[in-house]
C-alpha cells in the first residue's frame, strides 16, 4: 500500500470533502477520508464498476501514516482519519462532465450501462446538478460512488438520474438484455464476499487512529441491496 507524504489541500469542487494527496513517488491521488461509510461504499463500487466495465478512475488504497496525521490541522485530521483510505489517480486537466455541451463525448452504451449501475447500487448523486463524471481526452470517467446503498433511494432518483432521459428504452423492454444483465451481475456477485474481506481491518472503526469505537456499517443493507435485481419491480422504470 502507498503512503501518503503530503496532504495538499482540499478539492475545490466536490461535495464529500475530497482532498489532494502525493504518495511517495510523487503521484497524486484525489483520496476520500471519514465517515467510514463512504470509505467502505468507494470501494465497494469501485471493485463493481470495474467488473460491470464502466469507465472509472484508476483506484487503490493509499495510507496516511500515523507522522504524517499528527502534523494535519484538526479540520484535516476530522476529514481524512489515519490508516488506510480509498484514493483515485488524479487526471490531469480533467473537466467536470457538462451536461448541455458534452454529451457526444458519452456513448449510448456508457450512458446504459451507467445508469443501470447506479440504479442498481442505489447511488442517486449522478444528476445534472452534480454529474459525477470527469473528462479527459474526449473521454469520461466515472467517480464519487460514497453516497451509494442509500437507504432512502427512491424511484424518483432513478427517474432523475443524469441519463435516464437519454438512453434508448427498447433495450430496459429487451428480455434478452434482461437476461444478460442479470448474468453479469451474478457473475460480479460472485466475487463480492472477496471485495468485502478486502476492507481494511482500520474501517471497522469510527475513531482513527484510536480503532475503538466501532464504525456504524451495514454490510447486509448493501448485500441486499445489490440483490435486488431479482424483485419483480426492478424495472419498474419501463
Amino acid at each position: 500500500m502507498k503512503m501518503i507524504v503530503e496532504v495538499i489541500g482540499k478539492v475545490e469542487q466536490g461535495y464529500s470533502n475530497p482532498y489532494e494527496c502525493l504518495d511517495e513517488d510523487g503521484n497524486s491521488f484525489i483520496v476520500k477520508g471519514l465517515p467510514r461509510s463512504s470509505q467502505i461504499n468507494e470501494w465497494i463500487c469501485a471493485n463493481l464498476a470495474t467488473a460491470f466495465g464502466l469507465p472509472i478512475a484508476e483506484y487503490e488504497l493509499v495510507e496516511i501514516p500515523e507522522e504524517l496525521y499528527f502534523e494535519l490541522d484538526f479540520d484535516t485530521q476530522f476529514d481524512l482519519g489515519c490508516g488506510p483510505i480509498f484514493g483515485s489517480k488524479k487526471i490531469q486537466l480533467a473537466q467536470w462532465f457538462e451536461p448541455k455541451t458534452m454529451q457526444h463525448i458519452v456513448t449510448e452504451e456508457e450512458k446504459l450501462k451507467i445508469f443501470l449501475f447506479d440504479y442498481w447500487v442505489k447511488n442517486a448523486d449522478r444528476n445534472s446538478d452534480n454529474t459525477n463524471l470527469l473528462v479527459s481526452d474526449k473521454r469520461i470517467r466515472v467517480i464519487d460512488h460514497n453516497n451509494a446503498f442509500d437507504k432512502k433511494y427512491t424511484k424518483s432518483d432513478a427517474l432523475n438520474h443524469l441519463f435516464y432521459d437519454q438512453i434508448n428504452k427498447k433495450w430496459l423492454n429487451d428480455l434478452v438484455f434482461r437476461a444478460e444483465f442479470i448474468g453479469q451481475v451474478e457473475d460480479i456477485l460472485l466475487n463480492l464476499n472477496n471485495i468485502i474481506g478486502s476492507l481494511p481491518e482500520e474501517w471497522q472503526y469510527s475513531d482513527s487512529p484510536i480503532n475503538t469505537l466501532k464504525a456504524d456499517v451495514d454490510l447486509v443493507a448493501i448485500e441486499n441491496t445489490l440483490s435486488r435485481y431479482t424483485d419483480d419491480d426492478f424495472w419498474f422504470f419501463v
